[in-house]
């Protein structure tokens, strides 16, 4: 197979809509398309971005069971793989490869670092999310060991907080998720770091996204160096499911204890 130069991309400025699924990307989703944002051709209820699953799943269960490392081959092929879909993805829609385009898929921020060598020229939003009011709710496909991305990605993210694995079987729900979510923040965090003072990132908060849109779709329109739209955001908020932290409750405690650090240096405080 030839070689994939990402250097014959530089056309291509997706942006990514990244966060640990469960944790309200869909709203930021529905704004980006709300914004002109293409998207893709196939969204779910959730506003996935349907078309991106086969070459993301794939290459994240490769990622996390035997890792890819920047340059060899397999990172050649996930390279190939995924230019390939984005033209194919363009093409189906008609749309140019200068068009506002992208993807929201929230597993995409366990394989960041390879999107972001693939794709030179992309701008990320990174949604987060508090970690009580994340993992003290149902869980998500990231932290659960119902699948094979679920068992790649709950199976590295307890090796990464020095918690056994032989406690998943045992372990509930919420410290399924919380370690879900530290694994996937600092993932995030880590291949993003400094991106509030760069062109190509930015971080958003989901309580800042329901409490005050507007704002938010500023941020994403000085990203994007085009104008905000016009008229009111139009979004569906329900700012019941923020769900008011409970910082009595032992799961909540538990949750802290796992995330707490992380927490803090997305801004996040106990109380």
């Amino acid at each position: 197979m030839p070689r994939s130069d990402i250097h014959t991309v530089e056309t291509m400025e997706p942006i990514i809509l990244i966060g640990r699924g469960g944790g309200g990307t869909r709203l930021l989703s529905e704004l980006a398309h709300r914004m002109g944002i293409f998207l893709g051709n196939t969204l779910n209820i959730s506003f996935d971005s349907v078309e991106w699953v086969k070459p993301v799943y794939g290459m994240v269960i490769e990622t996390l069971s035997h890792s890819v490392d920047p340059g060899s081959d397999r990172d050649e092929f996930w390279c190939h793989e995924m230019h390939a879909k984005a033209r194919e993805i363009l093409q189906k829609a008609g749309k140019s490869p200068r068009d506002p385009w992208g993807w929201k898929l929230p597993e995409t921020t366990l394989v960041i670092p390879q999107v972001a060598r693939y794709f030179p020229n992309a701008k990320f939003v990174h949604l987060t999310r508090h970690p009580v009011t994340s993992c003290c709710r149902r869980t998500h496909m990231t932290s659960r060991m119902d699948s094979e991305l679920g068992r790649s990605c709950l199976t590295a993210a307890y090796t990464h907080i020095g918690r056994p694995i032989a406690q998943i079987e045992t372990d509930p729900t919420h410290i399924h998720n919380a370690a879900s979510w530290v694994y996937q923040v600092e993932i995030a965090l880590n291949a993003l770091e400094n991106s509030n003072d760069t062109p190509h990132a930015i971080t958003v908060k989901y309580e800042d996204l329901c409490h005050a849109p507007a704002k938010i779709q500023k941020r994403l329109s000085q990203l994007l160096a085009t104008q905000p739209p016009e008229g009111d955001v139009g979004l569906r908020i329900d700012l019941d499911r923020l769900n008011n932290k409970k910082t009595d409750d032992k799961e909540a405690v538990e949750v802290w204890n796992i995330c707490g650090p992380q927490a803090n240096r997305l801004g996040y405080g106990w109380k």
